[in-house]
């Protein structure tokens, strides 16, 4: 029978957990700290632990990677009540086998503990010093990507990273590599884009001299200088056909020459690629090779935009405040409202800037008001959601005064509450629970308005 141990320090959540489990066949036990988890782990080896993170001495975070090497290798998951994308990726790179947000979903758990108990889970690094990188939100979007991000640290998998200008891949592709076991490497970044036509491959897998006019002498390439650690090759579609078919022959084989030469050359390197362009489609007009989009696709990270991770916004000012030396600054709730309702086409690089901006204006005040920030820097098109009920507002209005002047202020209410409904689903993934919360309702509620509206499917569009 396998043995199950939950760490909790609140007594009530422990037994109502060891209720749930031994019901399904377990043997469980329970205690509440690490340092007793570690003794009772070596007495009676379990497989698998549940791990609270905010608990009295070591807190679970500190002694996941202890836990994780008990004789019996358990796998770990782990239990937060107020998560953080940097809690969440912490938790998947020391080791965690999964992530799990208090209150728990005792049919999300059980599931989850059926799951890891027929698999075996993959050794992961253990970091002594903080990663300077830093995601921020809490967001079911940003939480998701955490785990991405913190799963995918614990592997040498290539990794294609994809997202809207301004979603921040670069900073992903970093995170990835500070909780790596290559974190003690270099981290070399190369902007495909920016690349000269005719030295693109000069310029990623280096030349010796006399190469090309004015190589004076042996040079190495990103390629090389990233030995040991990581590469990451942002729009990478932008490669030229050549430097794609070497990066192609590098990936498969490891091997390269530099330009001029044809001794070949090896470099221990992962690569991280990222692209906002559909790389797809560029296949099929041919100007990418197929077959290194599969090389690139092994693992694929799609970053969320800020459009759809609203609930972040108080978080990511509150960042860029401190980041700006002035962490006294705080944002009115119309400002917040304002900034809410913008649908951020730059996303977050956009949202830092209107931060600077709004800071220059402030000058020596230290509160934020709507007229600080500048108007957005392109177009403002309507978030999802906005288009459709504005649409209706204006049909029922014209209606309205074809009828007399009485448009119908309860079709308007109506067609209000659909769009809320729809974009909470379209904001959360489909996650009811979550939309539900979004919304301040609770789960029976929030399905009745779906039903009510129509939207008996997660996935329907708002606004459509």
């Amino acid at each position: 029978m396998p043995r199950i141990l939950i760490v909790e320090d609140d007594a009530a959540v422990s037994a109502s957990l060891r209720a749930a489990l031994a019901g399904s066949g377990h043997d469980v036990s329970a205690v509440p700290s690490a340092e007793l988890a570690l003794d009772e782990g070596r007495a009676r080896p379990p497989s698998l632990i549940l791990l609270d993170v905010n608990l009295p001495g070591r807190s679970g975070i500190e002694a996941l990677p202890e836990l994780r090497a008990l004789p019996s290798s358990p796998a770990v998951v782990v239990m937060t009540a107020e998560p953080t994308a940097e809690d969440t990726i912490d938790a998947m790179a020391r080791g965690a086998a999964a992530h799990l947000v208090k209150p728990l979903d005792l049919d999300a758990l059980r599931e989850t503990v059926h799951r890891l108990l027929g698999a075996e889970d993959s050794p992961a690094p253990v970091r002594s010093e903080a990663p300077s990188v830093r995601l921020v939100g809490r967001s079911p979007a940003m939480l998701e990507l955490a785990r991405r991000v913190g799963a995918l640290a614990r592997t040498e998998s290539t990794v294609l990273i994809r997202g809207e200008s301004g979603t921040g891949k670069e900073l992903v592709a970093r995170a990835i590599h500070e909780r790596s076991a290559r974190a003690a490497g270099p981290f070399v970044a190369v902007s495909c884009a920016a690349l000269p036509e005719s030295l693109v491959e000069a310029e990623l897998f280096g030349h010796v001299r006399g190469a090309f006019t004015g190589a004076h002498g042996d040079r190495p390439g990103f390629v090389e200088r990233a030995e040991g650690g990581t590469l990451f090759l942002d729009e990478v579609g932008e490669l030229t056909p050549a430097a794609q078919g070497k990066l192609l022959r590098f990936l498969e084989e490891r091997t390269f020459e530099r330009v001029g030469d044809t001794t070949p050359r090896s470099a221990d390197v992962r690569v991280l690629a990222a692209t906002n362009a559909p790389l797809e489609e560029r296949v099929d007009e041919g100007s990418f090779r197929e077959d290194l989009f599969y090389r690139l696709d092994v693992t694929r990270v799609e970053l969320p935009p800020l459009r759809a991770r609203r609930d972040d916004l108080p978080l990511l000012i509150k960042h860029f405040l401190a980041g700006f030396g002035r962490a006294d600054a705080t944002v009115s709730p119309r400002a917040l409202r304002v900034l809410a309702a913008r649908s951020w086409p730059g996303n977050v690089r956009e949202l830092r800037n209107a931060v600077e901006s709004a800071l220059t204006a402030l000058g020596t005040g230290n509160r934020l008001e709507p007229e600080h920030f500048p108007p957005p820097a392109r177009s403002n098109a309507p978030p999802p959601g906005d288009s459709g009920f504005a649409a209706a507002v204006r049909a029922a209005v014209l209606a309205g005064a074809r009828n007399e002047g009485r448009a119908s202020f309860q079709d308007l209410k109506s067609e209000l509450e659909r769009v809320a409904v729809a974009t909470a689903l379209e904001i959360t993934g489909g996650n009811q629970v979550a939309a539900a919360r979004l919304l301040g309702m609770n789960r029976a509620s929030f399905r009745r308005k779906m039903a009510e509206h129509g939207l008996s499917r997660p996935s329907e569009a708002p606004g459509s």
